[in-house]
């Protein structure tokens, strides 16, 4: 009865594929093959031209990790360009298991028009490098903050974010993911910034470092919120316009600080905010625990 049985279905599974197209059979065999050895599969790849667009499509759809040294524009222009958007919007949306993502050496060609199929396409996405991408704006910086899994996201040095790309996220349910963000020298970014970020619930570790538009009025925006605060235990406020009533509002607003980056004032030549040694010395009383690193 068993035999009879097992029969039956290896009959009717090669009548399935005896029905399939030659191309169709040869990107099962493939997908097969991916599931048991992708190392053959990739030497398969660079050998055989006829089946290196079935074993792209396969491949990339198991990639969960693209850092920077993925990319490799051939044409050594750091010019910004529809096409060279549009092939990268095309390499992304192929990579639907994709976990971890850097765009900081293709910076030149990330807009807004990339992230959208980024919010649609990578549900699985936990890191997200923006870094020196000048091109994108709120309206994609907000499609990417809702993205279901999303753990850490970078953005550093676009002038085009302002506090409007956090205002989206927070009307519409802000991530609950999301326990990591930098948002580094972006000019732009200003009151009432914290308002919006509070919001996220499991922020820990928030780094605002070189947005000299950040001041006390931003922190004191949320002094009176009802709404709980996240725990936060890693802040860097270095390079921003913070006086010591606004470090005595963050050591009062965040109780759980482990780690609070101020920038020193006697190494750098980049204004460092309004706060002195006093009002660093208050915080210290204030929070024993924390940790102040001057840098």
């Amino acid at each position: 009865m068993n035999g009879s049985t097992t029969t039956t279905t290896t009959t009717d599974d090669l009548n399935s594929l005896v029905q399939l197209l030659p191309e169709e059979l040869i990107a099962k065999v493939i997908e097969h093959a991916a599931n048991s050895n992708l190392a053959t599969l990739c030497t398969l790849r660079n050998c055989n031209r006829q089946f290196r667009n079935v074993i792209d499509s396969v491949l990339l759809s198991k990639l969960k990790e693209v850092d920077a040294r993925c990319f490799r524009d051939r044409s050594k222009s750091c010019a910004y360009s529809a096409e060279k958007v549009h092939s990268l919007a095309s390499f992304i949306r192929k990579c639907v298991q994709l976990t971890k993502l850097e765009l900081t050496r293709v910076f030149y060609a990330v807009d807004d028009s990339l992230l959208f199929p980024i919010a649609t396409c990578c549900n699985y996405l936990k890191v997200l490098d923006l870094s020196y991408c000048y091109h994108v704006t709120d309206e994609g910086v907000g499609a990417v903050l809702t993205l279901p899994n999303l753990q850490v996201l970078t953005i550093r040095s676009c002038p085009n974010i302002t506090s409007k790309a956090f205002q989206r996220c927070s009307k519409q349910g802000a991530s609950q993911s999301l326990s990591t963000l930098n948002i580094e020298w972006c000019p732009n970014v200003s009151y009432p910034i914290m308002s919006y970020l509070i919001k996220f619930r499991r922020l820990e570790y928030l780094s605002l470092r070189g947005c000299e538009s950040v001041s006390d009025d931003c922190f004191r925006a949320i002094l009176a919120d009802p709404e709980q605060k996240p725990l936060l235990k890693y802040l860097d406020i270095r390079f921003c316009m913070i006086g010591d009533a606004g470090l005595l509002l963050i050591a009062r607003l965040f109780p759980s600080l482990d780690k609070l980056f101020l920038g020193s004032k006697t190494h750098n030549l980049w204004p460092c905010g309004n706060w002195t040694l006093n009002g660093a010395t208050q915080v210290a009383n204030i929070l024993p625990h924390c940790s102040i690193i001057y840098s």
